[in-house]
């Protein structure tokens, strides 16, 4: 799975969240950034930690 980065970024700043204030490793939060494929389950920590829907960071397959 991807997650859309400009997504991720979006709602990050609406937050007011830094990278650094996840738990999520800096090497996974690279990979989910550069739009790599991530496993199921690290999206949904990432939504969780962001409060939103998983489908909200997905990026949209064409």
């Amino acid at each position: 799975m991807k997650a859309d980065r400009r997504k991720i970024e979006i709602i990050m700043a609406r937050q007011e969240k830094k990278r650094a204030e996840l738990s999520i490793s800096s090497s996974t939060m690279y990979n989910i950034l550069a739009e790599r494929d991530v496993k199921p389950h690290t999206l949904g920590k990432l939504a969780r930690e962001l409060g939103v829907d998983v489908t909200d960071i997905l990026k949209e397959e064409m």
